[in-house]
């Protein structure tokens, strides 16, 4: 593949995940509002009642169809996907490995990856890319488990790309809500939920 393919292909996958992530964030945010009166946000239509956690959501909007050229970017995503069912974004310092495989898995790219997927409609037990949602949901909840308890960082990994541009704790920030928002879509395999809950 020549390299004006290789950057218009890029370009495109960016654009595409770029677009599901934003679309992931906006989409489906709680409908909370702030009260005029008393300044207290009122989180009434939040229903929390399904899960342990009054931190997680459940009355979240199901977001609009994504765009046809989207799928591309998620076409991208499940190729990139690592055999561990992580994905890797590389180091900050060897931007030019542009192979997603030549990199180490890492956490916070996993997120952003499942993320976008999710947004999608790909979930861990719906979609026609289930079984990719699932392998990496498996991966961050194992990656999770195996850190440190001290934290409050959850890897061992420095100097990655989401590191750099967003801070050395975006892996847990990432890990953390991702997996916030997968909790409910994991009730076929309670075992794994209960570790989903553990995590977080």
């Amino acid at each position: 593949m020549n390299t004006y393919r290789t950057k218009a292909l890029f370009a495109c996958a960016s654009v595409g995940i770029s677009a599901l992530l934003f679309g992931c964030v906006s989409a489906r945010e709680p409908d909370v509002k702030v009260k005029p009166d008393t300044g207290k946000t009122d989180t009434s239509k939040t229903d929390t009642s399904k899960s342990g956690s009054g931190l997680i959501s459940h009355n979240l909007p199901e977001p609009k169809p994504i765009s046809s050229f989207m799928l591309k970017g998620v076409d991208y995503l499940v190729k990139a996907q690592h055999e561990s069912g992580g994905w890797g974004g590389g180091t900050h310092d060897h931007q030019e490995i542009r192979d997603p495989h030549a990199v180490k898995a890492d956490p916070a790219t996993t997120a952003f990856a499942l993320m976008a997927l999710m947004r999608a409609g790909h979930k861990p037990f719906e979609g026609s890319q289930k079984d990719v949602v699932l392998r990496g949901t498996k991966f961050l909840i194992a990656f999770v488990e195996d850190a440190s308890p001290e934290g409050p960082k959850i890897t061992t990994l420095e100097n990655t790309q989401p590191q750099i541009k967003l801070g050395p704790y975006i892996d847990t920030s990432m890990a953390s809500q991702f997996l916030s928002r997968v909790l409910p879509r994991l009730e076929e395999d309670p075992a794994l939920k209960r570790r989903a809950e553990a995590t977080i």
